[in-house]
């Protein structure tokens, strides 16, 4: 018998994901030693998962700040206002945490946040834009599970599916040019 499970809470046993983001958010820390306590905290993750019986350990639940922003990032379907978020593609998260959270210093709004499917629980809202160009972009999913590969466990990738995506997301109506 082949046993899993869907996912695994990223936020750590002692909420130490919660408090490397702050600690980024705050300057006090750089965008590697938040990575390298995110691969910590999965390695971490994976270990418990193995030493429980599990046959594959899950990769592909574990996110930064949003799972479905994940997605939209892995898609390329990033609404273009956060373009200039990007820093000339020299820091990764900056578009990622103004997605998240917004960036006020050039009055650009975070992506909606609402409940998933009638539960506590929240997700961002992608925005589908006409007109929008996508290019796949990276995704923790693909790198994880080759890191859990590499550390000698049976990753078995857990993925939110397009029709889930595509159903949650939300179009921006393209404008009429012949209305007032």
């Amino acid at each position: 018998m082949q046993t899993h499970i869907l996912g695994f809470p990223s936020i750590g046993r002692h909420r130490e994901l919660k408090l490397a983001l702050e600690s980024f958010w705050r300057g006090d820390t750089c965008a590697q030693t938040l990575k390298e306590t995110a691969h910590n905290l999965q390695h971490q993750h994976w270990n418990i998962q193995q030493q429980a019986g599990l046959t594959h350990v899950a990769t592909g639940d574990f996110s930064l700040y949003d799972r479905m922003l994940d997605t939209s990032i892995m898609l390329g379907a990033i609404p273009s206002r956060f373009a200039p978020c990007d820093r000339g593609g020299k820091d990764e998260s900056a578009r990622y945490f103004a997605m998240a959270r917004g960036d006020a210093s050039r009055n650009i709004p975070a992506l909606e946040m609402t409940k998933w499917l009638d539960t506590n629980y929240h997700y961002l809202v992608p925005e589908i834009e006409p007109d929008a160009v996508w290019t796949p972009g990276e995704h923790p999913l693909l790198e994880a599970t080759m890191r859990a590969a590499a550390l000698g466990f049976s990753p078995k990738p857990a993925v939110i599916g397009p029709f889930t995506w595509l159903a949650l997301a939300k179009g921006q109506a393209k404008a009429d040019p012949h209305s007032p």
